[in-house]
């Protein structure tokens, strides 16, 4: 069920800490043995930058286990998570006005949907999922040059003793609180740096650093992501002023960026190695990085 609703898009910009599930006693499920080869840490293997890729232990466990049970054997990472089924399109009045507004938000509700199809997301335990999709730019400001948007997906750790845990009459769980959060954002350049910092690429995407950790970006352009730009400290890329094409119909997908919304203890768990990837950042990571991406960036209108 769809529900078309006027909201600001910063009221939907929910913010993105990490809530640390408390440990339970018990669990029947043995726990899995995690045997992936790849290093952690600064083991990792590195980008072409020389960056080390330290998400890439999560993606290979997800590559290799793709119907994983929970790693963790406790039941609050044993219990079935609870998946909001409503969604919200949060826009402007005037935005929804816009030619190609409603087809942008049918594209941005597929690739909601196949995010949520994704294995790591599949079928989750141990977080309840949210979703939600915007229409407008993060920053504010007209949409000059085509519909930008973004959907999302949260991960709500479940915590089966905390009083407010909600048990729903489907058997899944939802526990209020903070989550990590799966974000994608289209055709709004203005979430980039001015000088983005390109890592190397993976699975076929451009790897960025966004904030303190990593995303991805798709381009469904000729234009480069990057122009050479003389400064007074030599040349340097930055970002392509004209990157977006204003000739192209207003819903044409021509830049996608996937991130992890997370606060920074995250990324320096991650940095040691120390995110399950059946947590939720570790769905969210696992997701992020075996998406196909640029299918959907090239998907036509339905």
């Amino acid at each position: 069920m769809t529900t078309l609703r006027t909201l600001s898009l910063s009221a939907l910009l929910l913010a993105a800490g990490t809530t640390e599930a408390r440990a339970d006693v018990g669990g029947a499920t043995p726990r899995l043995a995690m045997q992936a080869e790849t290093g952690k840490g600064a083991a990792s293997p590195k980008l072409e930058s020389g960056t080390p890729f330290t998400a890439a232990y999560i993606v290979e466990h997800w590559r290799l286990h793709p119907d994983s049970p929970p790693l963790e054997n406790t039941p609050s990472a044993q219990a079935p998570g609870y998946v909001a089924k409503k969604l919200v399109v949060g826009a402007s009045a005037g935005d929804l006005k816009l030619p190609g507004a409603s087809e942008m938000s049918k594209k941005l509700q597929r690739i909601l949907e196949a995010m949520k199809a994704n294995p790591a997301l599949k079928n989750v335990r141990g977080v309840s999922l949210g979703q939600g999709v915007a229409l407008g730019m993060s920053r504010g400001g007209p949409m000059e040059k085509g519909i930008a948007g973004k959907t999302y997906l949260m991960a709500f750790p479940l915590r089966l003793e905390d009083k407010s845990t909600v048990h729903r009459t489907d058997g899944t769980y939802y526990t209020p609180g903070e989550g990590d959060s799966l974000n994608v954002v289209v055709n709004d350049p203005s979430l980039l740096e001015t000088t983005p910092e390109v890592l190397g690429t993976y699975n076929g995407h451009s790897v960025v650093r966004v904030g303190s950790g990593l995303g991805v970006v798709v381009l469904n352009t000729k234009r480069p992501l990057t122009v050479t730009v003389n400064t007074p400290r030599g040349p340097q890329q930055e970002l392509n002023p004209d990157l977006m094409d204003a000739s192209r119909p207003p819903a044409d997908i021509q830049m996608l960026v996937a991130y992890l919304g997370s606060g920074t203890p995250t990324w320096n768990d991650l940095a040691r190695g120390n995110v399950s990837p059946t947590s939720g950042p570790g769905r969210l990571l696992g997701a992020l990085f075996t998406m196909d991406w640029k299918t959907l960036v090239t998907q036509k209108a339905r």
